[in-house]
Formats: C-alpha cells, sequence, structure tokens
C-alpha cells in the first residue's frame, strides 16, 4: 500500500476518501476530528472531488462545523482569544502504518485523506499605554474643537442677527413709519389694537379696571385710533403684562408706540413717559 525506504516515492491511491479534519499541530501532538457516517456520505458524494470540494457549499457548511469543535480541542489553539482558520488543505494520511514522504503533505493522490486546518488569531491586540493615551488626547482635542466650533457659531449668529437687525429692521423701524401712506398706515395700527384688545378686556373681566376705558372701542379717524392706541398700551404697561404679549407682536407694538411718541402731540402721553 505505501513505498517505503525511498523517500523520492508518493502514494498513487486515486480515491477520494476524506475521513476528518487535523490540525498541523507536529505530529504526536496533532488533533484530529472524525467525520460521522452522515457527513462522511455527503462529503463523498458522487461528483465531489478533491478538484471542485471548495466550490460545494454543503461541504464547506460541515467543514466549518468541524473546525470549531476541532479548535476547542487542538492544543495549537492554546492563548489564541478569538482562533480562526486560516486555510484548509486537502492532505494525505496512512494510518497505523510506517511514516511515508507524504504523510500530511498536501495530497494529490492518496487513499485515505484529512483535511488539515491553519489557525490564526484574529482578536483585537490590546492597545499599548501610548496608543491609549494619544486616544484619549485625540478625544480631548476633537471635543474642544466641537465646543470652540459651537462657541464660534453662536457668536458670528448673534452678530449677524444684530447686523441684519440693522440692516432688514423689520418691525423696529418700518411698522408704524409712514402716516403719510394713510391706508397701510390704519391697517397697521388697527393690527397693534387688535393684538392690545384682548389683554384690556381681560383686566377689565378680572375687575383690575374699574371702568371702561375707550381703548377698546373701534375710532374711525386716525387720530383717535393713535389715541386708543396708546391709551391701550398705557393700561397694558401699567399693569405688567406686556411680557405676556408674545415676541414677533410685541415688536409691533413698541415699534408703533415709538413711531407715534416721536412726533410733538403726542410726546406727553403716558404711553410715551420712560419710566
Amino acid at each position: 500500500m505505501a513505498a517505503q525506504g525511498n523517500s523520492s516515492q508518493k502514494l498513487k491511491f486515486s480515491e477520494w476518501r476524506p475521513i476528518g479534519v487535523c490540525d498541523d499541530a507536529p505530529p504526536g501532538v496533532q488533533k484530529a476530528q472524525m467525520f460521522t457516517r452522515q457527513d462522511f456520505l455527503i462529503i463523498t458524494a458522487p461528483g465531489i472531488n478533491r478538484n471542485n470540494w471548495q466550490k460545494k457549499a454543503q461541504v464547506v457548511k460541515i467543514l466549518r462545523r468541524y473546525t470549531t469543535k476541532l479548535a476547542k480541542q487542538s492544543t495549537i489553539t492554546n492563548g489564541m482569544k478569538k482562533p480562526t482558520v486560516s486555510s484548509i488543505t486537502l492532505v494525505g494520511a496512512i494510518m497505523k502504518l510506517a511514516v511515508t514522504p507524504d504523510l500530511n503533505r498536501e495530497s494529490k493522490d492518496g487513499k485515505i485523506q484529512l483535511f488539515q486546518i491553519k489557525y490564526e488569531d484574529k482578536a483585537v491586540k490590546k492597545k499599548t499605554p501610548w496608543g491609549i493615551i494619544l486616544g484619549i488626547l485625540l478625544v480631548i482635542l476633537l471635543i474642544l474643537c466641537i465646543i470652540l466650533g459651537i462657541a464660534i457659531y453662536k457668536k458670528t449668529k448673534s452678530k449677524s442677527y444684530k447686523t441684519k437687525k440693522l440692516r432688514f429692521p423689520s418691525y423696529t423701524i418700518s411698522y408704524c413709519e409712514d402716516p403719510m401712506d394713510r391706508s397701510r398706515y390704519e391697517h397697521q395700527l388697527d393690527e397693534v389694537n387688535r393684538i392690545l384688545q384682548p389683554r384690556v378686556e381681560d383686566l377689565l373681566y378680572q375687575r383690575r379696571l374699574e371702568f371702561e376705558t375707550n381703548c377698546i372701542e373701534y375710532f374711525p379717524q386716525l387720530s383717535l385710533k393713535e389715541k386708543r392706541f396708546l391709551k391701550c398700551y398705557s393700561l397694558i404697561k401699567q399693569h405688567g403684562i406686556l411680557s405676556q404679549i408674545p415676541f414677533s407682536d410685541l415688536k409691533k407694538v413698541n415699534a408703533c408706540k415709538k413711531e407715534i411718541c416721536r412726533r410733538d402731540q403726542f410726546s406727553g402721553s403716558a404711553a410715551c413717559l420712560k419710566r
């Protein structure tokens, strides 16, 4: 069955007959897992041979299962945190006979064969202390950059807002600023009066006002609309409920108050007094 004494001779058996898997440890400490009868029949089924077994999904699946078992008993995986198969090679073996030149070498011919498994450790290596320190420093630097970026963004946004407010003061300057455009001016006055009226009505409902004021009456004359607005503004300011008005509405109200008070005939109104 085997050639002995001549190291140049090779095994000459052509039958496809792999019986299990083994590791690549030296003789004497080598471990093996033999196939069960059911797995052996699948691996040696017609159409599977040494030239195409790598392409047979069912064969590879069986081999993976056996390599996991072998990794647990093999001596070469001792100390490996994550033993992983690096290669699977078909080798020839002569069981219970003298060692031949082809024992555990890659098999081209041979009646009895094993799939030889090589393992390597795929576990992540521990970082050196310097690596850990460098990682911490990089994280700290990243956090500082983020904080600095947020601070710059907020400052830029604030400056942009101030510039925008000066250039495009939609409510601060434009509201009620042009009494000559009578239609628009009256419309804006009516709008700010509608903003103030519910607050004054609420004061009356709460009996915080002892009499009904003319600031909630409707007047067709422009000058009376202005007086109505200033009267309502004074009452709301007096009772400290300006802060209850939504910010966008309050900007309109303050813009109109500023423009109306700027004119001489209204400068003595209670709403225009700075206190």
